[in-house]
């Protein structure tokens, strides 16, 4: 029985481990903003939501 826990936690880390991926090549870049862009916020009386 304490072998088979073991032998459990050990294909349990070995899958886990192993489940993980290389995301090192992402390349971000940022965007200069331009100058006609304003950030404008409007409220209403009443918000129709659909399904």
């Amino acid at each position: 029985m304490k072998n088979l826990k073991i032998i459990g936690l050990f294909i349990l880390a070995v899958a886990g481990l192993s489940s993980c991926e290389d995301d090192d090549n992402l390349i971000y870049t940022a965007q200069t903003p331009s100058e006609n862009v304003a950030f404008t916020s409007t409220f209403l009386n009443e918000y129709v939501l659909t399904d």
